[in-house]
């Protein structure tokens, strides 16, 4: 079992549409800023080739332009959950492959 904290930092640029869903004109426009990500990793060899492994991380960018939603704040986090299923089949075929 092993657990790696994740941190970095970046640009991130947000493309709208020219036109919205319900068929108008999007008053919106793209947006670049700048982006700090924070989180953490957990894997865990399970049985045999099989491992898993889950994953948290928090973006922390700027605030899309949406003039018709608007909330007030500069920033704002996105938040990204996942997990997954690793089979190592390469490992059995290549010996010493990690």
């Amino acid at each position: 079992m092993s657990v790696k904290r994740l941190c970095a930092a970046g640009f991130g640029h947000i493309m709208q549409n020219d036109q919205l869903m319900c068929g108008g004109t999007n008053p919106g426009k793209s947006t670049t800023s700048a982006v700090i990500e924070a989180g953490v990793r957990l894997d865990v060899k399970g049985w045999r080739r099989l491992s898993i492994g889950y994953e948290a991380r928090d973006f922390w960018a700027g605030q899309p332009d949406f003039p018709r939603a608007p909330t007030g704040k500069t920033r704002q986090h996105n938040y990204f959950v996942a997990g997954r299923s690793v089979l190592a089949f390469l490992s059995a075929v290549l010996p010493g492959w990690q």
